[in-house]
């Protein structure tokens, strides 16, 4: 797969990779960290051989603004799949360096081995959301793969994509990532052509890389929309759950979920101000260009 990346996925990965190694060279392994790793292995242990000793996962590849969270939530509701979070998240609130504190895990393997333990339900499936790049240093070498007897890929994405670009832009600038949490300044930033289309073309290139990564890896993932999460909560939970063999979960509780839409009405109204920018700076664009011969 590394052969597939561009120059600039390249050096992205080798700079996780050495972001990856200095995390994990600052495990520990105490007398307390041993015990607790004792503890994982009996949980999972005891899990596997209810489950033919089968180890299942579920993987959200997602992009951004996309409804993974809406997913995770609905997934952790079942109670069937797992803690569907972003567990390839290298970032220091997140799960990596929580698990090298708490579990000494000192290697890409050796996460993946302790995310599993730790998190797959009484059926032995656990899953996971990650972004393109978050997932790469344990996809490129087939890592993530090897480490499970059965992958199901879940590609969540978004039909409308230039929405998808404003909530992306309205949320890096806000850090208002989800509801989930009180996170960020929740302070809406102005209207942006600029940082829009930026914003367009990154969601462009994140998809175009997991178009890339499925194809030359002969994956068939099961793929969702937000649009279809949004109309039919509860089928896109049945679909997963015939590809996994599983029973159908009960209906979900969405009072319970833990979500918010953060769609408003400012989103359509910067829609529309960015078709009218983008249809304007064409047509200055067609008058500038020499007439046909």
């Amino acid at each position: 797969m590394a052969g597939l990346l561009s120059d600039a996925d390249t050096k992205k990965l080798t700079a996780r990779l050495n972001r990856l190694e200095k995390i994990f060279s600052e495990a520990h392994r105490s007398a307390e960290v041993e015990r607790r790793r004792s503890k994982v292995r009996a949980r999972i242990d005891t899990i596997l051989n209810e489950n033919d000793r089968r180890r299942r996962l579920v993987f959200v590849a997602m992009i951004p603004r996309s409804g993974s969270t809406l997913l995770g939530e609905a997934l952790r509701q079942t109670e069937a799949f797992g803690s569907t979070r972003e567990w390839l998240n290298p970032n220091p609130v997140n799960n990596i360096v929580k698990f090298v504190d708490r579990y000494g895990t000192n290697s890409r393997s050796d996460y993946l081995d302790f995310f599993y333990n730790f998190s797959a339900t009484a059926n032995a499936i656990a899953s996971m959301k990650c972004s393109y790049m978050q997932a790469l240093p344990f996809l490129y070498d087939n890592l993530l793969m090897e480490c499970f007897d059965e992958v199901q890929f879940v590609y969540q994405t978004r039909e409308n994509v230039l929405e998808q670009a404003v909530s992306f832009y309205k949320a890096s600038q806000s850090g208002q990532w989800s509801t989930l949490k009180s996170e960020g300044t929740s302070a809406l930033p102005g209207y942006n052509a600029e940082g829009i289309l930026n914003c367009l073309n990154e969601l462009l290139d994140m998809q175009k890389s997991w178009e890339i990564f499925f194809h030359t890896r002969g994956i068939l993932p099961l793929r969702m929309s937000y649009e279809q999460l949004e109309s039919d909560l509860d089928g896109q939970i049945r679909r997963l759950s015939a590809l996994m063999n599983i029973p159908p979960p009960a209906p979900l509780d969405q009072n319970a979920l833990k979500i918010q839409k953060q769609r408003d009405d400012i989103t359509a109204q910067w829609v529309d101000q960015f078709t009218e920018d983008m249809g304007s700076l064409i047509a200055k664009t067609d008058e500038r260009l020499p007439p046909e011969v």
